[in-house]
């Protein structure tokens, strides 16, 4: 076997400081790549993966190796493939933020700005995106969006350029009343959003507020795969192994005989205070669309989060826009069937 060709998942951990600059937080992400690919040093094309509210990056662990495997495989492939997945501040292996109240999107967003410009400054990339993973993304698009125009004005006026936008819920943004940090302009060529869109209602935030927030602890492994195929039926009809795989990454001991999800709880506190839908149809239309070269949307038909009327209206009329659906899929596709990973590597080939 040639050993340059062998895929290896490495984990590391970037220091940052949250919006508010009270304190410091850690993040954790896992970089695969192939044995001969040097980072830095030559072309290479990054693939970001973003995960569900209470997910974590090591859910897309099957996904990053059948990109490696998949995607411009051809031995005189020139520029090489390196699949970068976060775990979100308060889950994984990342630190759980000491004030609950940073768990949003303003945080969300600056660290994954942060992390992008730290493992690839100054180059375009693709993200994969799902659920919140997919707002985070919209929201980076958004942001760039705005940061890009604060520059040139701040160009044209001499002054410093040191403004950022978060997403806000009621889609009214005034750069000039947002909070201030150094933050670059992010570049994303090929989008996917896994079963989240441009409008998201208040009683889906509201389900998934109420479940996440009092997750229970269990006696056993068996105890937890049961609670879990209830809780996540959306996934599909997934088998044995399927379910299995997520609740080794997502179950872990609490002490000797009990075991817990791997998020902190407080995760979902500032998500039960969402008043109104999240409409985000100007962005979509005004920046997500004309800034992304290609966009792929993957739908479970059976979705109460991404209604089949705002994916429908996301896919007409957009020439760079695609849409998929899966049968007998919920919220939200797993990514870990062929019917659902064979569109994503047409795509990003």
């Amino acid at each position: 076997m040639d050993e340059s060709k062998v895929i290896q998942c490495e984990t590391h951990y970037l220091d940052l400081i949250v919006p508010s600059l009270k304190y410091k937080h850690t993040i954790c992400y896992y970089l695969w790549r192939k044995n001969n690919v040097v980072l830095q040093q030559q072309p290479t094309r990054y693939i970001y993966c973003f995960h569900r509210l209470a997910g974590n990056g090591k859910e897309f662990d099957y996904l990053a190796r059948q990109l490696l495997e998949r995607i411009n495989n051809d031995d005189d492939d020139d520029q090489p493939i390196v699949v970068v997945c976060a775990d979100v501040c308060g889950r994984g292996q990342s630190q759980y933020l000491e004030d609950p109240q940073d768990y949003e999107y303003k945080t969300y967003i600056a660290d994954a700005m942060a992390l992008i410009n730290h493992v690839s400054p100054n180059q375009p990339i693709d993200l994969i995106g799902t659920s919140m993973g997919g707002l985070i993304g919209i929201s980076l698009l958004v942001t760039s969006f705005y940061n890009k125009l604060k520059q040139e004005t701040a160009d044209d006026q001499q002054q410093p350029k040191d403004h950022f936008v978060v997403l806000n819920r009621n889609d009214n943004i005034n750069i000039n009343q947002q909070p201030t940090a150094l933050l670059p302009y992010i570049e994303i060529n090929r989008l996917i959003l896994n079963d989240v869109g441009a409008f998201v209602t208040l009683e889906s935030l509201s389900s998934i507020a109420s479940y996440v927030g009092c997750m229970p602890t269990f006696s056993s492994r068996q105890e937890a795969t049961q609670f879990f195929q209830k809780v996540y039926n959306g996934f599909g009809n997934l088998t044995d192994d399927q379910w299995s795989y997520f609740v080794d990454r997502c179950i872990i001991p609490e002490n000797e005989n009990k075991l817990k999800f791997h998020f902190d709880p407080s995760i979902s506190i500032n998500l039960k205070k969402v008043e109104s839908d999240v409409d985000m149809w100007s962005f979509w239309n005004n920046i997500i669309v004309k800034s992304t070269k290609q966009i792929l949307i993957l739908r479970g038909k059976l979705s109460k989060i991404l209604t089949n009327e705002t994916f429908n209206r996301m896919v007409n009329g957009n020439d760079n826009v695609q849409g998929i659906e899966f049968e007998n899929v919920g919220h939200a596709p797993s990514l870990l069937v062929e019917d659902q990973i064979q569109p994503i590597i047409k795509f990003l080939s």
